[in-house]
């Protein structure tokens, strides 16, 4: 998927006035694109518009505004031109994004083809991203949980089962574990504790078996540090970056992000912390497990005890660990 370069929007001046300074950008796509700015510094992105009746395009979000506009680009002649407006400098990263993919759907399509229609679906698709924006920040547990699981996806999911493994995180959707696919469920931990791989334990159900095949255990123990290059906001970009060439998958990802409680207008506050990665370790949660499940009660887990919330301490477990790295996860046989 083509994004819009971030160092292109710097090689346009701010206007004096009430014009925008433009400039035409994906000739190879279409002659309809052009990126500008306002003098507010507000970016826009122009698509000439050859549809008549443009009272179909009624999409508003929060952070972007969609108008239709009478422009001179270029010393040319006037023509309409629909203008996405993008207020919100912390939304910068998705409107690349998006800009790059209604350039590319346009290009599929024909340059006669209805642009209108073009951005009202994309628009739509990121519709959530948008909804988002006045999420506050997630609490330093949420955080570091948010971390491991994406890290676990950077770093050993994507190597083994591709970009569509995306599509197996169930955590954000409320799914009983946090990966399913095929016949394996797999619950991430992380712990920041200075005394290893100690966990908390939600409920009796977190670590109970699957309905379905077998469930596996990623335990990530790391520690907050200022001489780390890992952050929550440079897995996030890492992913980003590797999703692009799909936009169906980052898409997905994007909404499962936000669905997670990600906002990107605290994306400053989030590139604060920075985590060193010290031990993983992948289990196999079997019968032999440490853990609490309704079977561990006979008969039944009384009805009186509405929660059950314990710490699970795995580090003198380690040795029953299948690996404590990524190469050795390529080669498991699972």
């Amino acid at each position: 998927m083509n994004v819009i370069e971030e160092s292109l929007w710097l090689q346009i001046q701010k206007p004096l006035g009430e014009e925008l300074h433009a400039k035409h950008i994906f000739l190879e796509l279409s002659r309809k694109f052009f990126i500008g700015l306002d003098r507010l510094g507000f970016r826009h992105i122009l698509i000439e518009s050859s549809n008549e009746d443009h009272s179909s395009l009624s999409m508003q979000f929060r952070g972007v505004q969609v108008v239709i506009k009478e422009l001179v680009v270029s010393g040319g002649i006037q023509k309409t031109y629909i203008d996405l407006i993008c207020r919100e400098p912390a939304g910068h990263h998705i409107f690349n994004s998006i800009g790059g993919e209604i350039a590319q759907k346009i290009a599929d399509r024909g340059e006669e083809s209805d642009s209108i229609e073009v951005i009202t679906a994309i628009l739509a698709k990121w519709k959530h991203f948008w909804g988002n924006y006045t999420q506050g920040v997630m609490t330093l547990e949420e955080q570091i949980g948010l971390f491991g699981e994406l890290f676990f996806i950077r770093y050993w999911l994507i190597p083994r089962y591709g970009e569509r493994v995306i599509l197996a995180w169930q955590g954000p959707s409320g799914g009983r574990h946090d990966f399913v696919f095929g016949d394996n469920s797999i619950e991430v931990k992380t712990s920041s504790s200075s005394n290893g791989h100690i966990h908390r334990i939600n409920g009796v159900d977190q670590l109970d078996n699957p309905q379905v095949g077998s469930l596996y255990l990623f335990s990530l123990w790391i520690r907050q540090t200022e001489q780390s290059d890992h952050s929550l906001i440079s897995v996030i970009d890492s992913l980003r970056d590797l999703l692009d060439q799909d936009a169906d998958i980052r898409s997905a990802f994007e909404s499962l992000l936000s669905s997670s409680g990600y906002s990107e207008i605290q994306r400053a506050e989030y590139e604060k912390r920075k985590y060193e990665i010290l031990e993983a370790a992948f289990f196999l949660v079997d019968q032999h497990f440490p853990r609490i499940t309704q079977n561990s009660f006979s008969p039944a887990l009384p009805n009186q005890i509405e929660q059950l919330v314990y710490s699970l301490n795995l580090n003198s477990y380690l040795d029953k660990s299948l690996c404590s790295s990524v190469e050795a996860f390529l080669a498991l046989d699972i």
